[in-house]
């Protein structure tokens, strides 16, 4: 009888021929009306992009997918701002991301679009597939300016900013490792980046990316650094996104320490900027991080500053590079 059998490894080569790799694949972008259930449509299994979505309300506050023992595979959903047609988002428990809180922002997702039955699923590879970085629909941030433009308001003297406007960029401190004043957290956006305070308890994590309304808030000199001061009272905003990735940009300790005296209202100024130095080495009394260390590269050495606080203050430091 005719049998299925599996390709002889000598005979391999001969049948499958390999391709070449890392080719980059661009989503299609498309709109609602053309992701039919149709077993014909083109777009089934395709890496495709839909714009102007946001997960609905009542799906803001979970994760993408169950948490609980009983794994389960969620369905969440999202609309556009144009009409309240919902589309399933579906994501295996198993899924590295399913205890991530969901994208609460408006914007871009990126997934395979599948079909079950008569419904549309769109499956994400991970959550930098879901750019929902800006505002809800309906909510209206005054003009956004960049964070450089608000550090040129700065030019010598603590102003309140009367004029309405708004913020935006990605959390880079790390309020959990307590490495960083209470209420505070540092916000960069592009090359330009500010420290951020509220007061009471933060909850930002690493990579949230956070729209911020400044009308009537200050922007004041603290302890000789640059700083956003909240009204009292100010309610700190939902995350339009998570981890999203700030490159550091690489300096050496000269160049940080030049860089560090110009004046304040520098747009790019490198004050709270994620920044990497190579080749460096540490010292100072004790053998611990807490407290302030000498660090050491070939241009020149500089002080840093570990909080006693903060949650690696008591570990041992390297002395070497």
């Amino acid at each position: 009888m005719p049998s299925q059998e599996g390709i002889p490894a000598a005979s391999v080569g001969r049948h499958l021929i390999g391709g070449s790799l890392n080719n980059p694949i661009e989503p299609i972008e498309v709109t609602l009306n053309d992701l039919t259930t149709n077993m014909q449509n083109r777009y089934i299994n395709a890496l495709i992009k839909l714009n102007d979505y946001e997960f609905i309300p009542a799906d803001t506050s979970k994760t993408y997918s169950d948490t609980s023992v009983y794994k389960a595979t969620t369905n969440l959903n999202i609309k556009n701002c144009q009409s309240n047609v919902q589309t399933i988002v579906r994501t295996s428990a198993y899924a590295d991301f399913a205890a991530k809180k969901v994208a609460t922002g408006n914007g871009s997702i990126t997934s395979i679009y599948t079909v079950f039955g008569t419904t549309r699923q769109l499956l994400v590879r991970d959550t930098s597939d879901i750019q929902f970085n800006n505002p809800r629909c309906g909510s209206v941030l005054p003009p956004r300016m960049s964070i450089g433009q608000l550090r040129q308001m700065y030019t010598g003297s603590g102003i309140k900013i009367t004029t309405p406007a708004s913020i935006g960029g990605v959390v880079i401190s790390d309020a959990a490792s307590r490495n960083i004043s209470a209420g505070s957290f540092v916000l960069q956006d592009g090359n330009s980046a500010i420290l951020v305070y509220y007061g009471g308890t933060i909850t930002y994590n690493v990579g949230d990316s956070v729209n911020i309304d400044i009308t009537n808030d200050s922007l004041i000199v603290f302890r000789g650094s640059l700083e956003l001061k909240k009204q009292f009272g100010s309610a700190t905003p939902g995350v339009s996104a998570t981890n999203r990735v700030v490159t550091p940009v690489t300096r050496t300790i000269s160049e940080i320490n030049t860089a560090m005296n110009a004046p304040l209202g520098t747009a790019d100024h490198i004050e709270f900027r994620l920044v990497r130095i190579e080749n460096a080495t540490m010292s100072g009394s004790g053998a611990t991080y807490s407290g302030n260390k000498t660090l050491t590269d070939a241009s020149g050495n500089m002080t840093m500053f570990t909080s006693s606080s903060a949650l690696f203050s008591g570990s041992n430091f390297f002395t070497t590079p």
